[in-house]
């Protein structure tokens, strides 16, 4: 993992962080871009694991390739699966688009997925709210896609609150300087992150594979009016200094009450 830089994300985390509160469906590895042939020949020459039929980028639990126009909306540029032929154990082995492994995982659908364990830590973006079974909505779009909306149904069928705004769950805050904010820009070391070492590591540092990593959040409401339409673009940006966009759609601004 330290070599390669793959960080393990998904809902195995959450599970990791909060305990055994659901049961994951399969694992997700990512590692950076040009890291995947290291990776499918390691699982190849010392696992069990054998690749399922090649699958589509909308596959992947947390950035389906129908939400976004393109990978610099997921920043995933390949996905193989792989199954374990007695357990059906599977693992998802996902390429971002940046040299930065944990990139994609902050263009995730929402806040309480943005977690992810490095070879000596956990991370999480957004603990507290985690801990509330809480999640940030991260989107510009008036109407999820299919694939984004079967995603946050499963988590509130796990029990996790989907909002719009911080404002409905912490109430009132300095918006853009609050860090669980929507409109706040985030890095990985900030104070709101959390960084835990594994126990037999607590002596370390923990390792965050990209400290440089920052991002903003897509918003499709203002934190004090969440029922008008007012989207507002996300992005990150990794150490490389390059940077994906989650673009708005040219729509008008109009009620989100029904």
């Amino acid at each position: 993992m330290r070599v390669n830089q793959l960080t393990i994300s998904g809902s195995t985390v959450i599970t990791v962080i909060e305990g055994d509160i659901f049961q994951p469906g399969d694992m997700d590895l990512f590692v950076p871009q040009g890291s995947m042939g290291a990776i499918t020949q390691f699982l190849a020459d010392e696992t069990d694991y054998v690749e399922e039929i090649p699958m589509s980028v909308d596959k992947v639990a947390g950035a389906p390739r129908n939400a976004y126009t393109s990978p610099d909306e997921n920043g995933i540029v390949d996905v193989k699966m792989y199954i374990h032929p007695c357990t059906g154990n599977l693992i998802n082995l996902v390429e971002t688009k940046l040299p930065s492994s944990p990139s994609a995982v902050m263009l995730f659908h929402s806040t309480m997925v943005m977690n992810f364990i490095t070879w000596n830590s956990i991370v999480s973006a957004y603990p507290w709210m985690l801990a509330d079974r809480v999640g940030l909505l991260n989107s510009y779009r008036y109407k999820e896609t299919r694939k984004v909306a079967e995603c946050l149904q499963k988590y509130k069928g796990r029990g996790f609150q989907v909002v719009d705004a911080a404002a409905e769950w912490i109430g009132s805050h300095t918006c853009r300087t609050y860090g669980y904010c929507g409109h706040t820009i985030r890095s990985v070391l900030d104070r709101s992150t959390m960084r835990l070492c594994f126990e037999s590591m607590s002596n370390m540092r923990a390792d965050v594979v990209d400290s440089s990593l920052t991002w903003l959040l897509a918003c499709r409401v203002q934190c004090e009016e969440s029922s008008m339409y007012c989207p507002e673009a996300g992005w990150i940006r990794a150490a490389s200094g390059e940077c994906l966009v989650k673009f708005i759609d040219p729509n008008i601004h109009v009620s989100m009450q029904h």
